[in-house]
């Protein structure tokens, strides 16, 4: 099996462009990360070379319903965008629900702060996860498990 990141994919780089480059990554069982456990649903993969790409800070203070937030996705797999401004509607350890309007490609996206801190990671129309109608999109906050990847996340692994 093969996967890659492509980076810097956005309304001024596109495929085609030099500064939008695709890296492959490593999915070999002792660097690749799964789980499913209390429905966090995430994987956390290797890039196989080195990038020089800048690293998102990671917001790890408290965050609060009425914060104002913003997603930066690929909805329809189309080229990255910057949402408007949205809120946290509300908050649990483990799920946030927010306001920003996104659409199908958009899950795994990183939602930041005001500082352009990552604070949690979006999911989806709640709706869709429990058969309800309803408009509010979910997310899982950074802290929800930041804790059961920390170990993987050294460098020098």
């Amino acid at each position: 099996m093969e996967a890659w990141a492509r980076f810097n994919y956005n309304s001024q780089n596109t495929a085609c462009d030099t500064n939008a480059f695709i890296m492959p990554l490593d999915l070999s069982l002792d660097t690749m990360i799964c789980s499913s456990i209390n429905d966090l649903d995430y994987a956390l993969v290797r890039l196989q070379n080195p990038t020089s790409q800048v690293i998102l800070p990671l917001n790890l203070q408290e965050i609060n319903t009425g914060d104002n937030i913003r997603i930066i996705h690929h909805p329809n797999g189309d080229l990255a965008t910057v949402s408007t401004l949205g809120k946290i509607e509300e908050l649990s350890h483990d799920l946030l629900l927010h306001s920003l309007t996104t659409d199908q490609g958009s899950s795994g996206a990183p939602i930041f702060n005001e500082n352009w801190e990552v604070i949690a990671i979006h999911r989806g129309n709640i709706g869709i996860m429990a058969a309800q109608t309803t408009e509010k999109m979910t997310a899982i906050p950074i802290n929800s498990f930041l804790d059961k990847i920390a170990s993987n996340l050294d460098s020098n692994r």
